[in-house]
């Protein structure tokens, strides 16, 4: 059976990928992947798309060799939706977390 992750988190793990370091979609990829998380090409690029469009990542060109790659990096705006998303996961967590140590 496939893990199934829940999209909202996968975006969150994104943006922390690149709050670490700029990426392209392909290392991306390959670190969910590296990490147990099978994530396919499909997925990654049009949630990059998207993210870029909203202003929380910038995206460069990059050679590598002979080939060209897109090197996405988190803004300012894309930090602060990074930290609104830890909350919104983060909260319900606690209250369960609390609800089971009150028990």
């Amino acid at each position: 059976m496939k893990k199934r992750v829940p999209g909202q988190f996968i975006v969150m793990m994104i943006l922390w990928m690149l709050n670490e370091e700029p990426r392209s979609g392909y290392d991306i990829v390959k670190d969910f992947k590296k990490n147990g998380i099978p994530l396919s090409y499909s997925f990654i690029y049009p949630t990059l798309f998207i993210l870029r469009h909203k202003g929380f990542v910038t995206v460069k060109e990059k050679c590598q060799g002979k080939r060209k790659r897109k090197v996405y990096r988190l803004t300012s705006a894309g930090r602060k939706y990074l930290h609104r998303l830890k909350e919104d996961w983060m909260t319900p967590l606690k209250r369960r977390f609390l609800e089971f140590l009150l028990e």
